[in-house]
């Protein structure tokens, strides 16, 4: 994780070119994460844990 944030402040991109997952971009259509479950395992994640309540909201 520590270099996914050395790529992100010199590129605004946390993706490197060794990363064995891409980070995606969020965006309000595609809602993807990355998750870390531990330091050397990541997976792709929807995010929904917020959208009942922005549901509610609009």
């Amino acid at each position: 994780m520590t270099q996914r944030l050395i790529y992100f402040v010199n590129d605004l991109d946390p993706n490197g070119p060794f990363d064995p997952i891409n980070w995606p971009k969020w965006t309000s259509s595609s809602r993807e994460l990355i998750t870390f479950i531990d330091p050397f395992f990541q997976e792709i994640t929807q995010d929904t844990f917020l959208a009942e309540a922005i549901s509610y909201l609009k």
